[in-house]
């Protein structure tokens, strides 16, 4: 895979961060600092929040699509802080990816820029901007053809459509990292066969020059949710002939059961961490940037 080399612009003392090649820096930056002001009198509106923060805006600007998403990272403790001053925050993660996929073809909404705001080793804010999609998610299509209760032949021409395309990033060397069916996006209003599945929320991805290793492979997959037997289908359409499918199958299902047993036994294993997730879902808001 074709790597990506990042570079940074110093905004001020506090402030760094990088733009794509056909984007005015300052525009960007000026949207960034008047967030709080475009949420206040509804020029943006948020449309995800959880942890982290997704804020929809109108501009055409900076997007060929007429409107940006924009999203605001929540605060870290300490030692993630410190970790990513010596490496990279999750919004610079972010916009690399994305940067890396397009250069090698692979869907994402298209990267505008990212922003960290840094107050000494402490990250106090961190935006990544990129072009907004219509879409619907696989999580959304595959609720919709259950709700619906429409026949195997509808399911079967969703797995088509997307094993290909994670056949593709794997290949060319990217593992997503957090490879739900909510970060699969299919542009439009509504499912059909000839989308072109995009990726979205690349922060926890890693690359290499070369194709991911059988496991690297089965753990990227083990977080796809299907109902078995389609599952099975889609692995079988991913591995194309010439993956062994077993050994594939086998070490993704075991992976999923881990990720169950850690998901269900998270707040034995964690309590104050996961007190402290409910405090940040419930009263995380956009601060004045930069």
């Amino acid at each position: 895979m074709e790597r990506y080399e990042p570079t940074k612009t110093k905004f001020s003392s506090e402030c760094e961060g990088s733009a794509a090649q056909h984007i005015d820096e300052l525009e960007f930056l000026k949207i960034i600092q008047d967030l709080p002001n475009q949420l206040a009198n509804g020029t943006a509106k948020k449309i995800s929040q959880h942890y982290d923060s997704v804020i929809y805006l109108e501009t055409s600007n900076l997007s060929s699509t007429g409107a940006v998403a924009i999203k605001v990272f929540g605060e870290q403790n300490f030692f993630k802080d410190w970790y990513d001053s010596t490496a990279s925050t999750q919004a610079q993660r972010s916009f690399e990816a994305a940067e890396l996929l397009l250069a090698n073809k692979i869907g994402t909404p298209r990267p505008i820029g990212w922003i960290n705001q840094w107050k000494g080793r402490r990250l106090k804010g961190s935006f990544y901007m990129s072009e907004f999609i219509e879409a619907i998610s696989v999580r959304d299509a595959l609720s919709n053809i259950n709700g619906e209760l429409i026949d195997d032949g509808e399911m079967m021409k969703l797995l088509p459509v997307i094993a290909p395309a994670i056949r593709s990033m794997h290949d060319y060397g990217f593992s997503h990292g957090d490879l739900g069916n909510q970060n699969i996006i299919l542009p439009g209003k509504k499912f059909h066969s000839d989308m072109l599945p995009m990726f979205i929320d690349l922060n926890r991805h890693k690359y290499s020059s070369s194709s991911l290793s059988l496991r690297e492979r089965s753990l990227d997959l083990a977080r796809l949710l299907f109902p078995e037997k389609y599952r099975r289908a889609l692995f079988e359409i991913y591995a194309a002939g010439n993956l062994p499918l077993d050994q594939l199958w086998r070490v993704a299902e075991f992976k999923r059961m881990l990720i169950a047993i850690k998901k269900q036994t998270r707040p034995l294993r964690h309590p104050l961490k996961t007190l402290r997730g409910e405090y940040k879902k419930n009263s995380s808001r956009v601060k004045p940037a930069c």
